[in-house]
């Protein structure tokens, strides 16, 4: 089983703040996250990140890291901040990362922030982060009606929605009948777990 990420941690210098943090990423080079592990304490894990501006109200169930990202007010006076949720009967998150949303693809068993980090930045950066029951699935190739998956469609990887789930007997392989994430359902395709 992974480690759960038991809190999120913020500097202004690239130093290491802990000696067993795990990086996340950086802003502008001034501002830099990093996330802690536990692996015995699953009640206290975050399951979810996002990102609040200013004084938008917090969601229920949620708590605000108070330390304001936007350390450039010359590009923008709007105060940038982390939201985290710590709910026991959720899947812990396993991962956090920066993504640059240019290309709007995000990876398979990843869920972006609701807001961009600086909506100003030309970067488009989110957080992406991933939970343990979705870490365990991946792994597997354990996919379900409903899930959603990358899929190498010809040459192009593409995001999809499982719409169907079906056993070859004659490859011993499971088969996924996906939906493209833009696309029609005359589009909709059977295809092979191979990885």
């Amino acid at each position: 089983m992974k480690d759960c990420i038991a809190d999120i941690l913020i500097a202004f210098t690239a130093e290491l703040p802990k000696e067993d943090a795990k990086p996340i990423g950086h802003i502008d080079n001034s501002v830099f996250l990093w996330y802690l592990y536990t692996n015995t304490n699953k009640m206290n894990a975050i399951t979810d990140i996002d990102i609040l501006y200013d004084n938008s109200d917090i969601p229920e169930g949620y708590e605000k890291i108070n330390i304001d990202l936007n350390r450039n007010k010359e590009d923008s006076n709007m105060s940038i901040y982390l939201i985290i949720q710590r709910n026991e009967s959720a899947s812990p998150l396993v991962d956090i990362k920066l993504y640059n949303n240019e290309s709007k693809y995000v990876p398979t068993g990843y869920k972006q922030s609701a807001n961009l980090l600086n909506p100003n930045d030309i970067n488009k950066l989110r957080l992406i982060s991933q939970t343990q029951d979705t870490f365990k699935k991946l792994q597997t190739n354990d996919y379900e009606v409903g899930d959603r998956c990358d899929c190498l469609d010809g040459s192009t990887w593409r995001t999809a929605r499982v719409l169907e789930t079906r056993m070859n007997s004659k490859y011993n392989v499971k088969e996924l009948y996906l939906n493209f994430d833009g696309w029609e359902h005359r589009w909709d395709e059977w295809f092979r777990i191979t990885s």
